[in-house]
């Protein structure tokens, strides 16, 4: 008996060695599972507006494991530069892309050829036709209308004989046409009247347009987007024209509350820009680890600020989320 126990022994520990083998090799072959690869290509991707954005993916990526490739770009100077750009993140292995479109008209079906609704977030604005791919951004109707609910307050709810200018910028996007809906619907019945909108469909207006508008004076300027508040500022600052007006933006980059701490501009509306960068790796990564199309578009927050609550903690957290 004990020579059958000495033979068997061998014969056990080789049996114990293959089954602990194949453990190991079936738990591991979920570690070793090729991380998702994402891209995300926003406009002009280095401009200061990103930074709170950018944390966000960063942070994301880390959380879900993912490879994250932040592209690259410069301003787009049209949908092509930015389509070519998507196309080109899928040659080099991307499995889906996260996309803050320079346009919402005339792309649908080029898109649609290039990302399917399981491969894509669009960023901030929708595409036409609408809500067929998920966006994660503000709801930038309600921004235009807080926008300009801040302005009536600060003059004690009467702008009888006040007169507006709107910079616009891209109505070309979906979210500025929206924000630019909701701020005028928010101004009826105030008594301000609107002495001028700048905005072009597809880019940002020119320089010489951009000048033209101050000349013609208002007593308000309100800037729909980050850039359009950014050049605000700089003319404000440099040319000096307008300087009577009171200036009101939509933006969060670092120089837009460097100007609204300065009292430049009155007050902000500013996108929570870190939970878009989050929210949207995270919903991508749900749909390419589970393989869904359909998912509900993800409204992020936003804070209306003024100078003398720009350090109160909510608004920190939406202003300054790198260094909570």
């Amino acid at each position: 008996m004990k020579r059958n126990n000495r033979t068997l022994m061998p014969v056990v520990v080789l049996l114990f060695v293959v089954v602990a083998s194949m453990v190991f090799s079936i738990l591991n072959q979920g570690q070793q599972q090729e991380a998702l690869r994402i891209s995300v290509i926003v406009d002009d991707s280095s401009g200061n507006r990103w930074t709170a954005f950018r944390e966000g993916v960063e942070e994301a990526a880390g959380d879900y494991g993912i490879r994250l490739s932040y592209v690259a770009t410069g301003q787009f100077g049209g949908i092509r530069q930015e389509l070519s750009a998507v196309e080109k993140a899928l040659e080099a292995g991307a499995d889906g892309v996260v996309v803050q479109m320079y346009a919402s008209e005339g792309v649908y079906e080029e898109l649609e050829s290039l990302l399917g609704r399981e491969n894509c977030v669009l960023l901030e604005t929708d595409i036409s036709p609408e809500e067929y791919y998920q966006t994660v951004g503000p709801d930038n109707r309600e921004l235009g209308r807080a926008l300009a609910a801040r302005i009536r307050e600060d003059f004690g709810g009467n702008l009888e004989g006040r007169t507006v200018g709107i910079l616009c910028g891209n109505t070309g996007q979906l979210a500025v046409r929206q924000r630019l809906e909701g701020f005028e619907e928010e101004l009826e019945g105030s008594g301000a009247s609107v002495l001028w909108r700048l905005a072009e469909m597809g880019t940002s207006p020119d320089d010489e347009a951009f000048a033209a508008c101050w000349e013609q004076g208002a007593d308000i300027v309100a800037a729909l987007e980050n850039r359009e508040t950014e050049r605000a500022v700089d003319y404000l600052e440099t040319a000096g024209g307008g300087a009577d007006c009171s200036l009101y933006g939509v933006g969060s980059s670092e120089k837009v509350v460097y100007y609204l701490d300065k009292g430049v501009i009155r007050a902000l509306a500013a996108p929570d820009e870190f939970s878009m960068g989050y929210k949207s790796m995270e919903e991508l990564a749900w749909k390419l680890e589970y393989h869904v199309q359909e998912r509900s578009s993800v409204r992020t927050g936003y804070v209306v600020v003024d100078r003398e609550h720009l350090y109160d903690e909510e608004n920190q957290k939406i202003l300054f989320p790198i260094v909570q």
